[in-house]
């Protein structure tokens, strides 16, 4: 509108950004209404440095259109910088629930799982968040090998025989190294010696030196 236009060109952002909501309000074309609260959202965030305002208005797109990418990617980006780690975690879980390559999916849980363990200082949850990446995908090696590590530092020994069980049988170049601790797992804290003997047999008819 002309009233958009004389605050726009006097960078009267306040008053910009009140009447672009008005109008969106207004507005009854959804795409319409879309293009205008990213306009409010954006002079939010960039002129008027208000974040959470920002954040709100995405929020607004989101609520009419609740897989809206561009939305999704403002507001992952926005709660990364405010560190606002649960808020992120939940956009992460809709871009999770519509993502269609696994690739994607994979990466995803990965990110959700490290934000867990990491910024919220949560190992519970990372690793729930890298068994439902191998609920996707079996043989997803990075899941296996930080279910392991988590598994290690949190000395659940029973859980770390079976993913390093799960590793061993999809990658021959680890095996031997595995096949080593998980002869020292079945020995010590989990007290199975026939296991451990039988394991190391196997260690030494595939590697003479040890």
């Amino acid at each position: 509108t002309a009233l958009a236009r004389l605050y726009d060109e006097a960078k009267s952002y306040p008053e910009l950004r009140a009447v672009t909501r008005k109008l969106a309000e207004w507005a009854e074309d959804p795409s319409q209404r879309r293009g205008l609260l990213t306009r409010v959202a954006a002079l939010e965030e960039n002129q008027l440095a208000d974040r959470d305002a920002a954040i709100a208005t995405w929020r607004d797109i989101l609520a009419d259109q609740p897989t809206d990418a561009g939305s999704l990617n403002a507001l992952e980006r926005l709660y990364q910088s405010a560190e606002k780690w649960r808020d992120l975690i939940e956009i992460l879980r809709v871009k999770l629930e519509v993502a269609t390559a696994p690739v994607e999916a994979r990466d995803l849980l990965s990110r959700i799982a490290e934000i867990h363990e990491v910024m919220l200082e949560d190992p519970d949850e990372a690793i729930a968040a890298h068994l439902e990446a191998l609920e996707r995908d079996a043989g997803d090696l990075r899941a296996l090998s930080e279910l392991a590590r988590l598994y290690r530092e949190a000395q659940r020994h029973a859980d770390l025989l079976d993913i390093l069980e799960k590793q061993s049988q999809i990658d021959p170049n680890l095996r031997p190294a595995l096949q080593v601790e998980i002869a020292q797992l079945l020995a010590g804290p989990l007290a199975r010696p026939v296991e451990a003997l039988e394991t190391w047999k196997a260690v030494l008819d595939g590697e003479p030196t040890h």
